[in-house]
């Protein structure tokens, strides 16, 4: 009997614009060869003019590691709001250069874009993106001015498994609201991963997620690092959920959607029909694509217009 197709085979073969056979990661080998296929590099073309573009900003060197980011400034008067953007790929590929169009186009609404380039795993396991993140979070407080954004006004966003980071930062940067140090306004999350436990439930192997977490990785399935549905939802910000109707990633949005809802979270959820998954990037093949992307961003705008997090 022959092997059932990846599920990812359909919206991978959407972004690149020709059919393409997935194949299931057999290893943590697997990954990393992976990494160079399927890019989204094509997609940046015809970027919006008004936006200046700043390639590989170094947030931070080493020795430790270098964090970097791309950082998109839009042609505006005063000091616009921030959104960092957290990339998808698993937790192992992907790069801010992949999601610049998409990010540019963020930008263009009036918001200065952070689009983090993040440790990846198997070389830098879980927490080291997250930690990145968070590095990012702090860096953007004291720096961003240099790129005429205003840190006070800051939305985090991921897509994939960018946005299970950007929620996992939101619990740790929100965990106690007494204490000090830099906030969220909002929280923008794209067809994410919120809930890895019922995935952990499957026997076998799960190349990904040794990847991420290590070959213990069943025991780190509840940390709310990990699996932010756990963390303390009532304690985010105004949060926003986006997914399309036919992605695989709807369950775990309706589920953060519930869970918020259930901690009175303000929360916006969005299911766009006929929309796989980073359906974002591809407007001029998901029809819902751009009324999506001008109604996140005329919500992110209602969050941060006058937003000020002390």
């Amino acid at each position: 009997m022959s092997m059932p197709e990846n599920p990812m085979s359909v919206w991978v073969s959407q972004v690149m614009g020709r059919e393409v056979k997935v194949p299931f990661a057999q290893s943590v080998d697997d990954l990393v060869v992976d990494r160079g296929e399927n890019r989204f590099l094509h997609l940046n073309v015809d970027l919006p003019a008004t936006v200046e573009l700043h390639e590989h900003v170094v947030l931070r060197e080493g020795p430790v590691r270098e964090i970097s980011a791309e950082i998109y400034v839009p042609q505006v008067d005063g000091a616009p709001p921030v959104l960092l953007f957290v990339h998808g790929g698993g937790w192992f590929k992907g790069s801010a250069e992949d999601e610049r169009k998409l990010g540019m186009q963020i930008a263009e609404a009036g918001f200065v874009v952070v689009n983090l380039d993040y440790a990846l795993a198997p070389e830098h396991p879980f927490p080291a993106g997250l930690e990145d993140v968070l590095y990012a979070v702090e860096w953007i407080t004291s720096n961003i001015g240099e790129y005429s954004g205003d840190p006070d006004r800051l939305a985090i966003a991921g897509a994939s498994a960018g946005a299970n980071l950007a929620a996992a930062a939101t619990g740790v940067l929100h965990a106690d609201p007494s204490a000090d140090g830099p906030r969220a306004s909002a929280l923008l999350l794209l067809y994410g991963i919120y809930d890895l436990g019922p995935i952990g439930q499957f026997p076998g192997p799960n190349p990904v997620f040794e990847a991420y977490l290590g070959e213990s990785w069943r025991e780190r399935l509840d940390d709310p690092r990990v699996s932010p549905i756990r963390a303390a939802l009532e304690h985010f910000p105004p949060t926003y959920v986006s997914c399309g109707d036919e992605d695989q990633a709807l369950g775990m949005s309706l589920a953060i959607v519930g869970a918020l809802a259930a901690a009175h979270t303000p929360v916006t959820a969005s299911v766009v029909a006929g929309a796989n998954h980073v359906f974002l990037n591809i407007p001029d093949v998901i029809p819902g694509a751009g009324p999506e992307l001008d109604r996140i961003t005329r919500w992110l705008d209602a969050q941060l217009s006058t937003t000020v997090v002390g």
